[in-house]
């Protein structure tokens, strides 16, 4: 699993470089297993998947974020949310936003036979305070202001997830609603 792949190798890493290779490593297995054992399923029934992961106070005060399939993250610092992954997927879908209409791009997700998936990683620094978002595809629905407001810094990591899912399918998403928020300390 991915967890048991970072957890064996996460301890003896003292670089986010290092760190940064581990969770790509171990998604990329997950891919593997997955993949493997959608195999023989018909494509109706795959169980094809986003995955995310976040390091936060990995040596030298940094977070590191890996994902794979349709990334959706967010650091928020005081009042300001920037996006941390900026994909295809997330363009396509704020210019159909734009338009009126919901796009579903099909791109490589975890778990589909046949199909390499990307894993995107990022470090990044992180102080006391931010709080750091991985989203699923169905949170793209929401504009970042919808985001920012989400993630007020009073709020617990719990809510702030929450809140997110909440508003996302308030807004009519179409897809699997998940958010993980974890607030520096």
């Amino acid at each position: 699993t991915i967890a048991g792949v970072a957890r064996d190798l996460l301890p003896a890493l003292t670089r986010p470089e290092a760190v940064t290779e581990c969770l790509r490593t171990a998604l990329l297995q997950a891919h593997q297993a997955l993949s493997a054992a959608n195999s023989n399923q018909p494509s109706s029934a795959l169980g094809a998947c986003t995955a995310g992961i976040m390091v936060v106070s990995a040596p030298g005060g940094v977070g590191v974020l890996a994902h794979a399939g349709q990334p959706f993250a967010f650091r928020a610092r005081g009042a300001a949310v920037t996006r941390l992954f900026r994909d295809q997927f997330a363009e396509q879908l704020e210019e159909g936003r734009s338009r009126g209409m919901w796009t579903d791009p099909l791109l490589p997700m975890m778990g589909t036979p046949g199909l390499a998936t990307e894993v995107a990683c990022l470090s990044l620094d992180v102080q006391p305070g931010d709080c750091l978002a991985v989203c699923s595809d169905g949170v793209g629905v929401l504009s970042l202001e919808e985001i920012a407001a989400s993630l007020h810094p009073r709020d617990s990591a719990e809510s702030q997830a929450e809140r997110l899912c909440q508003l996302a399918l308030a807004r009519g998403s179409r897809d699997n609603v998940t958010a993980a928020v974890i607030r520096v300390l």
